[in-house]
């Protein structure tokens, strides 16, 4: 019984990340129309995109592969895992054993392959500018994220997403942690500060003398 039940707390949770994608994009766009001060498409607009896309027939190029024709259904399907792999509505899922930030960077950096792979396979001018493009905004993605997602590892002792989440809702957040307090990440100016962050309290001293925690900590 308690299989199916973590069966179906993992299938809701994919079936949630695969409804819900849509909105988060028509929040994306009226947050940025708002920044630019603008009335925006309404939220509801991806969905009507959707559907006004499902409606039109496939158009595929006369020297077009089999490639172009898999390429789309392997970049949604790394997507959607990679999205459903992360603990957004509970931690501990079933499949939480294969959430590992490694392996969702990996699935991200696979279906971004495969849509470079397939401008490149028809063999066109602008299928090849599209997958140039594609790779150059890899290449500088990429490796921030991967950066990112390490600084996290470090902080959190696993690159396990299960482990991560269940470390940021846990009490050793917060004083606990000392210098790498999370809360205290933003108001830092820069690396330097964290760098700064660590050494004291690799010394052990009784403030921090960072610029980021001066003000936020009392004596230990």
């Amino acid at each position: 019984m308690a299989v199916i039940f973590d069966f179906g707390v993992q299938g809701a949770q994919m079936l949630l990340v695969l409804l819900l994608a849509p909105l988060l994009t028509g929040f994306t766009r009226k947050m940025k129309a708002r920044l630019l001060l603008r009335r925006g498409p309404p939220l509801v607009q991806p969905y009507r995109d959707l559907v006004r896309l499902m409606r039109k027939e496939v158009v595929l190029a006369d020297n077009a592969s089999w490639l172009f024709r898999v390429i789309p259904y392997l970049i949604f399907a790394a997507t959607w895992v990679a999205a459903s792999l992360v603990p957004t509505f509970r931690t501990g899922l079933l499949f939480s054993w294969s959430a590992d930030l490694i392996a969702i960077v990996a699935l991200l950096g696979s279906a971004r392959f495969f849509l470079a792979l397939a401008g490149l396979d028809v063999g066109t001018s602008f299928g090849g500018i599209g997958s140039s493009r594609e790779v150059m905004i890899a290449s500088l993605a990429e490796p921030a994220m991967i950066m990112i997602i390490f600084t996290l590892a470090l902080i959190a002792g696993s690159t396990q997403l299960s482990t991560m989440a269940g470390f940021l809702v846990s009490s050793a957040v917060g004083p606990d942690l000392g210098c790498w307090r999370l809360g205290s990440l933003p108001t830092s100016p820069s690396l330097p500060s964290l760098v700064r962050c660590s050494r004291c309290s690799r010394h052990r001293l009784p403030r921090c003398a960072c610029s980021a925690c001066r003000n936020s900590w009392a004596p230990r």
